[in-house]
């Protein structure tokens, strides 16, 4: 089965963390044909689901270590990605002419019971509009000149860590599947 794994605060090539460690590190753990995809640590490989927990965390724990803090991985199938309707979930944007739909990956699906969705963020530069699973739907927008990701604020509110994601990166990484 492939899967793509989002890594999440990491930049390929900063903090000693280059494209070769990365795969090589996902190879050593037992993933299959593991792949790289764009900057932003996102990496496609083959697994059987059962081993999926082991190498998520042995993983995570290697680059860590390499990098000297805590990194977490999100993992989702080709199958769960292929499966979300984008033009559907996008098509309920209060921002609907936004440059840069969004999805944000959790480990847990997040409680947002706090917020009456669609939530702005930032000065209005974000709106969370839309859960379903694992992830979170987003926008954003300039106001004076500026953007925001919803990153931080989602961390906050649903006490978990997260990775966010531009829509964009999916597609790309769709195609290449």
């Amino acid at each position: 089965m492939r899967h793509v794994a989002f890594i999440r605060a990491v930049m390929i090539g900063r903090e000693s963390l280059h494209r070769e460690i990365v795969l090589d590190l996902f190879a050593a753990a037992g993933a299959g044909d593991p792949k790289s995809h764009l900057a932003t640590g996102n990496v496609s490989f083959d697994l059987d689901l059962a081993a999926l927990p082991d190498l998520v965390e042995e993983v995570d724990d290697r680059m860590t270590q390499v990098v000297g803090r805590r990194i977490d991985s999100y993992v989702r199938t080709l199958d769960e990605l292929r499966a979300i309707d984008a033009d559907i979930i996008f098509g309920q944007s209060p921002f609907p002419d936004s440059p840069c739909p969004q999805v944000t990956f959790f480990h847990e699906p997040p409680d947002l019971s706090q917020w009456i969705l669609p939530h702005l963020g930032r000065g209005g530069r974000f709106a969370v509009f839309h859960v379903e699973g694992r992830e979170a739907y987003s926008v954003t927008r300039e106001v004076d000149g500026e953007s925001a990701a919803p990153g931080g604020q989602l961390e906050k509110v649903t006490g978990q860590r997260a990775t966010t994601r531009a829509w964009s990166t999916i597609d790309h990484i769709l195609s290449k599947h």
